[in-house]
């Protein structure tokens, strides 16, 4: 019992299982390729952040959810904090702030929901206001357009070892919270397939290459959330085989960009190039993340990927699978060939900065072989892993029409590299998203929202007051209510909610 209302900590079922091992692997390949950091705060931080997103699958119910969601929240936001980067406590608190409008929206709905006599994960009534609550509390930590922009603002601004454990757990979590809730849900289709174009569009655009990988946290998102809003086993089973994909072949991205940060002090792709030559091994693991995010036969995003069009065309949904097609063209366009590129086959002009010298740990590289033995397990091996899903499988990874398919898909993608590549250049500049408008808006409301609703309420009060200095009677009642004025309470929240808000937001400015 909590506050007077019952709570179910743990259900373990098959859905939650395959994310838990996923989680739990995760968090030990992250542990090793973080050995040599000193940073205590760090490691607590990282440690207690895999806990409560492995309690958060686990979790029972939506009270217990909620508890193991806010301690998400809080642990990410420590490992957002980098003392290198002077950005990075802006970033915090903007995220900080997000994360607090998300929390309201899901605490608020699991106060319906216990006052309506409690509910299971899977029993939300389809008609209750407490849903929509949900969906919002949901989309904000799966950083779905139009409230993604805490993701690409937060996850580059953490230590190296920091940002791998970002990309792992929020986005999951709330993967699975959606697989659990909102299954067959058709928006979840739209609004997935808006996020796997949008994550791609600004990736394309992206010169910091940490925050490159974030934008495709969000476009392969879309990917799950497609999977989950067809509600079929299939598409069940293709939206958790890709979220456990995405946190192993993404962990290796940001795992061999966080190397070259620790090396070259730098993650702007404008101040690199040609790191190829001195960094082979390197090259190769970051091939092998940017491969299987991209679907190639052999590794596991070509199953999971796979499987998901398999389930789309089922569902007859040719549109959304085009849509898909296309985002995957454009993640190996800016993953496996504009960012490797410029990295490690672009000449280092003069301008540029020169390459560190700064080596890379050797347990760096032990983690990463590690992810990319495992990524090509699932991929070569993929009976295993099937044995995993929730559901019964039926697809057939080796079928030659798929291999052929997504080897030509890979290949047209590299020849439009090869043709148009030239043309496209990377800058040192700052790309605009939604986030532009809540910097910009705090200022604004500040001085259009709350110093007017200040000045009201001090009107308000003096008037008040006033009136009872006026007044003739009883002396107690009198002082009772000037202490306890019915009207100023409600104004004085009223007024400290949007001041509070709006601080955090000029703060993080």
């Amino acid at each position: 019992m909590v506050l007077g209302f019952p709570i179910r900590w743990v259900h373990i079922d098959a859905l939650g299982l395959i994310f838990v091992y996923a989680l739990i692997v995760f968090t030990w390949l992250g542990n090793l390729y973080a050995l040599h950091s000193k940073s205590r705060l760090t490691a607590f931080a990282a440690a207690a952040y895999a806990g409560s997103s492995v309690g958060a699958v686990l979790a029972g119910d939506f009270l217990s959810l909620f508890f193991f969601w806010e301690l998400m929240a809080v642990f990410s936001a420590i490992l957002i904090w980098n003392p290198a980067r002077s950005r990075s406590l802006g970033a915090l608190l903007r995220y900080a702030a997000v994360h607090l409008i998300g929390g309201l929206f899901f605490f608020s709905a699991v106060i319906f929901i216990q006052l309506q006599g409690g509910a299971s994960l899977s029993e939300l009534a389809e008609d209750s206001p407490a849903r929509w609550m949900l969906l919002a509390a949901f989309l904000v930590n799966a950083a779905i357009p139009p409230f993604h922009a805490w993701l690409p603002d937060a996850y580059p601004e953490g230590t190296p070892e920091g940002s791998v454990f970002l990309s792992g757990y929020t986005t999951k979590v709330a993967v699975y919270a959606f697989a659990r809730c909102f299954a067959g849900s058709d928006i979840l289709i739209g609004l997935g397939a808006t996020a796997a174009v949008y994550g791609v569009v600004y990736a394309l655009m992206e010169n910091d290459m940490r925050k490159l990988l974030a934008y495709h946290i969000i476009c392969q998102v879309g990917y799950m959330l497609c999977g989950i809003g067809l509600g079929t086993e299939q598409g069940i089973n293709a939206a958790s085989a890709h979220a456990v994909g995405n946190i192993l072949f993404k962990g290796l991205l940001f795992m061999a960009t966080g190397a070259i940060l620790h090396r070259c002090g730098t993650a702007k792709l404008s101040d690199l190039g040609g790191l190829g030559k001195q960094m082979r091994l390197l090259l190769g693991l970051y091939l092998a993340g940017a491969l299987a995010i991209s679907g190639m036969p052999g590794l596991n995003g070509y199953i999971s990927k796979g499987m998901l069009l398999q389930a789309l065309a089922q569902q007859h949904e040719t549109l959304i699978e085009w849509v898909l097609l296309a985002a995957a063209a454009g993640t190996f366009f800016s993953i496996g060939l504009k960012l490797a590129y410029f990295a490690f086959w672009g000449t280092a002009s003069e301008k540029k900065k020169a390459p560190g010298t700064e080596p890379v740990p050797v347990n760096m590289y032990a983690a990463m072989i590690l992810t990319t033995a495992l990524c090509a397990a699932a991929g070569l091996f993929p009976d295993f892993f099937y044995g995993l899903l929730p559901f019964p499988v039926d697809f057939d990874a080796f079928q030659i029409n798929s291999i052929l398919g997504s080897l030509q898909l890979l290949a047209g993608t590299g020849v439009t590299f090869a043709v148009a590549g030239k043309l496209l250049k990377v800058k040192p500049e700052l790309n605009l998203d939604i986030d532009w408008f809540y910097r910009k808006g705090a200022g604004w409301i500040l001085t259009r929202v709350c110093r007017p609703l200040g000045e009201f309420h001090m009107q308000v009060q003096s008037r008040w007051t006033a009136m009872i200095e006026e007044m003739n009677g009883v002396l107690d009642p009198v002082r009772f209510w000037k202490a306890f004025n019915p009207m100023e309470f409600p104004l004085l929240f009223f007024t400290a909610g949007f001041l509070l808000v709006t601080v955090i937001f000029l703060a993080g400015r």
